[in-house]
């Protein structure tokens, strides 16, 4: 029972977590052909970046902290297709797809508006405990090398909260990489053991 009461709880949380990292980020499609990206309340940092369907950054911008943000874009130049707007701060990354067609610029719902939870590590001494949320439950791959490149450690989670715990108490000495891969993105953080 204590379990299920635990998971509500984890399940509650991040449906908040994810409902406040987005709530926070708009995008608007006028009749005049533009997208305006609002962001209110930005309380650290963040980057804006405008793609093509290939991954190709068009417009790069950093977000100072503000009480709110507003960017228009133009697109009558820009050619048919599809284009993603992505939000990046220290814990998350949110994205919002949109198609441009010769008479109409729309949102797409689903397939790539999502919110990527970055994630959080702790080093204590010898050990290293990563910390992920993935509210998709997509599968989410660690995976450790060591100084040379070689993989020491590898492990897959489809979990809510992903939570690894690994243990260099027995390694070698020296810089290990930690790469997690989860939602497309691929996350990466250097330890010195």
């Amino acid at each position: 029972m204590k379990t299920i009461k635990n998971l509500l709880a984890v399940t509650a949380l991040l449906i908040g977590l994810t409902a406040n990292a987005a709530e926070n980020f708009d995008l608007s499609i006028s009749e005049n052909r533009t997208v305006t990206v609002s962001y209110e309340n930005v309380a650290s940092a963040s980057k804006l970046r405008l793609m093509d369907a290939n991954g190709v950054t068009l417009f790069n911008e950093n977000v100072e902290p503000a009480r709110s943000y507003k960017r228009t874009f133009n697109l009558e130049q820009l050619p048919q297709g599809e284009y993603i707007v992505a939000l990046e701060n220290d814990n998350f990354i949110s994205y919002a797809t949109f198609v441009k067609t010769p008479k109409e610029i729309k949102l797409i719902s689903g397939g790539n508006n999502t919110v990527v939870f970055k994630p959080s590590y702790k080093q204590n001494e010898n050990t290293v405990m990563l910390s992920v949320t993935n509210p998709t439950t997509t599968n989410a791959s660690i995976k450790v090398y060591d100084k040379n490149g070689l993989l020491v450690a590898s492990k897959n989670s489809k979990d809510l909260i992903v939570k690894e715990a690994f243990d260099f108490a027995n390694a070698p000495r020296g810089t290990y990489t930690i790469t997690i891969a989860v939602n497309n993105e691929i996350f990466t953080h250097k330890v010195e053991i």
